[in-house]
């Protein structure tokens, strides 16, 4: 019990310190704001809103329009601030305008109070042709990826775990590779212990900033967080032509067309299976990965990106929310 209540009092802690070095990140950059930007001669001031509110700060000082690009899932502590008691309420009135990057990002933050006729989805882009496709795979062995943070939440263990879970003759021919930091102490080496206890043949590649280069040596790519906000790394897959598994859940499922353009799961059981029969039977899922990439040529190509911004923006004008 006395841990326990430590660890409350530690939390808490660490809670108010980040608070109070966020608030001052903020100041500091609203200082190199007003110098640095002459803020009368602007009509709209755009900002990405994470745990920061400098945008509707300085909109509501300058009397200027904003829009907020919201790329999270709604999250508690959205709720709780230093400087407003309903923060919710306040960030309404201080923006015309929210872009959501997925539907599941506007439908978790609309039932915690955001104003719903105010936020227009636009999935994020990226640059499709800059992937390649794997080129003469070995049947030998199936090569799996996952590029994410290293931490509980978005699921390495949880995948090794399901490989783990397969018979020993088709774990001997599986290759996984992680791509992402270690953000939570002790995963990798979790991960290590087990992959070793059967098996398996993992590595751990770190961060790489050119991803695009590197998923054209893979056949399978997974996501395994259960709280993906849009789901980037599903969207690269399949713009690479992997066959490319996700939780039934939040963004992903918006991303994936179960059984047309790749393979979402509800369980720990169902991925296991799942990895079992597409493994046994990758070559037949040809046409599936082949109408991935062509998905995600149509929906989310970044060239097309800038003009889904300024339709969203136009929708809005008429709604009178901008101009």
């Amino acid at each position: 019990m006395r841990r326990d209540t430590d660890n409350i009092v530690v939390d808490r802690i660490r809670g108010l310190f980040q608070i109070l070095f966020g608030l001052f990140i903020d100041f500091i950059a609203f200082v190199k704001i007003i110098f640095c930007v002459k803020l009368d001669d602007i009509d709209l001031i755009y900002s990405n809103w994470s745990r920061s509110l400098i945008g509707e700060f300085i909109s509501k000082i300058y009397n200027k329009k904003h829009i907020c690009h919201l790329h999270e899932l709604y999250s508690g502590h959205f709720s709780i601030s230093p400087l407003f008691r309903n923060q919710i309420k306040w960030v309404n009135n201080s923006t015309c305008l929210f872009i959501a990057v997925s539907i599941a990002v506007k439908d978790s933050w609309s039932k915690n109070g955001l104003d719903e006729d105010k936020i227009c989805v636009v999935y994020n882009g990226i640059n499709v042709e800059s992937f390649e496709r794997r080129k003469n795979r070995n049947d030998n062995t199936l090569r799996m990826v996952m590029v994410a943070s290293i931490n509980k939440s978005k699921g390495q263990y949880y995948l090794i775990r399901a490989v783990g879970n397969l018979p020993a003759y088709i774990r001997k021919k599986i290759i996984v590779h992680y791509y992402g930091e270690e953000t939570e102490n002790g995963e990798i080496k979790k991960i290590i212990s087990y992959a070793k206890y059967k098996g398996i043949n993992v590595s751990f590649m770190g961060y790489c900033n050119s991803i695009h280069r590197v998923l054209k040596n893979y056949d399978i790519g997974i996501c395994c967080s259960r709280g993906e906000a849009f789901g980037l790394s599903i969207v690269e897959y399949m713009a690479a032509g992997l066959l490319t598994i996700a939780p039934n859940e939040s963004g992903c499922k918006e991303i994936i067309s179960n059984g047309v353009t790749g393979y979402l799961f509800n369980s720990f059981s169902e991925l296991t299976e799942l990895l079992l029969e597409v493994i046994n039977d990758y070559n037949s899922n040809s046409k599936l990965m082949d109408d991935a990439i062509s998905d995600v040529k149509n929906r989310f190509n970044s060239l097309d990106y800038s003009s889904r911004l300024m339709d969203a923006f136009m929708s809005s004008s008429v709604k009178g929310l901008l101009f």
